[in-house]
């Protein structure tokens, strides 16, 4: 009986002190994933931004999925590991690696980001003030700069005096440019699950791949200012591959003409006039790069245009409709501690 009496009251101490523990854990507001491959030292800078917001500490965790590196990344992750949460997996690609990422997330909204880029301080107090100011949107785009050294970039990131953005229907009916990477994507977590994550064979295309999953998703709004994403100008960004690109570029067609976005027919001007919009800049680069023959650059460009027949004249349908489209524009006080929307 004593025995018993004392696993009993045990058992009691260890509930009462894992309830405490629970009790003293804020679940995070925000989970910032970071899948990273390689990436040697620009990971450190990149992970100084994301420790330097001028956010609770408690209210966003940070998520970073190494696919498989096989340089010095995770030597370089090791000084922080109360900070960070690290995941390993074989070498999978970078959508598989958010795929991980977003299913280890406990935040309400996941902070998609890259491991090269950097996240200015004040980005994710801007995020929570237009989340609340919208009522917590599925989709939430933001601004972004390009540079090459941190030192450049310090000079465009003053704390702002008010946030800028304009409140669209949804990502298919959008009705301002959008520079699409997954930096400046934060994106409802549930939403994201529910979609089914990122498609592993949309490559460089993966983040219009999940837009386009979202695309329905309402309302979206895009951030117009102030600019809280640094994006990263080196030989390695995925974007100066073009054989890369091309084939994410192919990859939203297929899964475009497969019917694995949503929206159906009432939104396929929307889906195919946004597809070849992206095709079109995709067609202009491959023209433009001095180094390739002329004639394969033309049978590029003719092999793109092939595979998205039909479309072109959808686009210039959705051209001449997005007159017709509502958005709207608001400003909100950033020099308060409360946000006042006028």
């Amino acid at each position: 009986m004593q025995g018993l009496r004392e696993f009993r009251e045990q058992r009691v101490r260890y509930r009462n002190r894992r309830d405490s523990v629970c009790m003293t854990t804020p679940t995070p507001f925000f989970s910032v994933v970071v899948p990273t491959w390689n990436t040697g030292a620009k990971i450190d800078e990149t992970i100084h931004s994301l420790l330097n917001q001028d956010f609770p500490r408690d209210q966003y965790e940070i998520i970073v999925v190494d696919d498989g590196s096989t340089d010095d990344t995770l030597d370089r992750l090791k000084p922080y590991p109360d900070r960070i949460q690290i995941s390993r997996q074989q070498n999978s690609g970078a959508a598989s690696a958010r795929n991980r990422g977003n299913q280890l997330a406990k935040g309400e909204y996941i902070v998609c980001f890259d491991h090269d880029d950097i996240l200015f301080p004040h980005a994710l107090t801007v995020y929570k003030r237009v989340i609340d100011a919208f009522e917590h949107p599925p989709v939430l785009m933001a601004e972004m700069t390009l540079f090459s050294t941190v030192e450049a970039l310090e000079l465009a990131s003053g704390k702002p005096s008010s946030v800028e953005c304009v409140k669209c229907r949804d990502y298919f009916g959008k009705t301002i440019f959008t520079a699409v990477m997954n930096s400046v994507l934060v994106l409802r977590k549930d939403r994201v699950l529910s979609a089914g994550g990122y498609s592993p064979d949309a490559g460089s295309y993966d983040d219009d791949d999940i837009l386009f999953k979202l695309g329905n998703a309402s309302p979206m709004v895009k951030i117009i200012r102030p600019i809280t994403v640094g994006y990263r100008m080196h030989a390695r960004n995925a974007s100066r591959d073009l054989e890369f690109y091309t084939q994410g570029a192919l990859a939203l067609i297929r899964n475009e003409r497969r019917g694995v976005y949503p929206g159906g027919g009432r939104r396929m001007i929307d889906r195919r006039g946004l597809i070849v919009s992206h095709l079109i800049w995709v067609c202009f680069w491959h023209f433009w790069k001095r180094k390739t023959p002329l004639y394969a650059r033309f049978a590029f460009i003719v092999r793109l245009l092939l595979h998205a027949r039909g479309m072109i004249f959808v686009a210039f349908l959705r051209k001449v409709a997005r007159k017709f489209y509502s958005h709207e524009a608001r400003s909100i006080d950033f020099s308060v501690s409360k946000s006042a929307e006028r």
